[in-house]
């Protein structure tokens, strides 16, 4: 009997049951069976699941919804090609080498065919309405070149670091110092 026990420990730290599972779950989803222990088919039935669901759902949702199902799943497997298996409308790009951030987001904007690109990290949360209110929002100010919604805390609360502002030596300046703290209310030193 279990208790108190949450998933399955299989025997092996933490890093390696991770890596254990994306492995198991590439693979079937690569031959669509495995040959495995069944505490270990346990283990990775749910996230499985998960995935065949999000996948599933993003195909069916259109453009703007899919996208979050596609980069949480691709977070999910070791293969790109599981990916297109999963997703075979995505266009994936592959990169010999990591590029960085930056340089990645330059080389897929370069290859958008859309009237919009959505620039959005692998460990977002992304509530049901927010792509459409963005879509509108855009739609409706015709001159806005670009946009970013609120970024909240997972308390609900607005994470400040969506709302900095343009990074001058003076925002630096009294940030580092302390001023920035001292005063939050100041225009001049609270930027």
């Amino acid at each position: 009997m279990r208790h108190r026990v949450s998933g399955y420990r299989l025997g092996r730290s933490s890093s390696h049951r991770k890596a254990l599972r994306r492995n198991l779950i590439t693979e079937l989803f690569r031959h669509e069976r495995i040959e495995t222990t069944r505490a270990k088919a346990r283990a990775i039935r749910g996230a499985a699941e998960r995935i065949i669901t999000k996948a599933k759902r993003g195909n069916a949702a259109g453009e703007a919804q899919a996208v979050h199902a596609r980069r949480w799943a691709a977070a999910r497997l070791n293969d790109p090609e599981m990916v297109k298996k999963l997703f075979p409308k995505t266009r994936l790009i592959e990169n010999k080498q990591n590029l960085g951030f930056a340089a990645a987001n330059n080389q897929a904007i370069k290859q958008s065919k859309g009237s919009y690109v959505l620039l959005l990290n692998s460990d977002v949360q992304v509530s049901p309405d927010t792509f459409d209110t963005m879509l509108q929002f855009m739609d409706n100010n015709p001159t806005v070149a670009i946009s970013g919604c609120r970024v909240e805390r997972p308390d609900g609360s607005l994470d400040k670091a969506c709302r900095r502002s343009f990074p001058t030596p003076w925002v630096s300046f009294t940030r580092f110092s302390g001023l920035q703290f001292l005063a939050p209310k100041s225009r001049v030193f609270a930027r």
